[in-house]
């Protein structure tokens, strides 16, 4: 009797302990590159445009085009 109670107990806290860890995943994302500009690293200010695609070849656009004014 106590080694079934044990038993339940055990994948009882399992289930409950996998519950606790599923999340969501979020739509943020942090992109790391580096701008050149002719040839150099680029200094000043430049206008953005993001387009989302399906594919880096043949892409279709999901999602765009949006475009960040002045970042420096």
């Amino acid at each position: 009797m106590i080694r079934k109670a044990l038993l339940i107990f055990t994948v009882g806290l399992s289930l409950w302990g996998t519950s606790l860890t599923a999340q969501a995943l979020g739509t943020a994302f942090t992109y790391q590159g580096r701008l050149n500009d002719t040839g150099t690293a680029a200094n000043g200010i430049y206008d953005f445009r993001l387009l989302l695609v399906d594919d880096a070849v043949a892409g279709n656009s999901i999602s765009g085009p949006f475009t960040n004014y002045a970042v420096a």
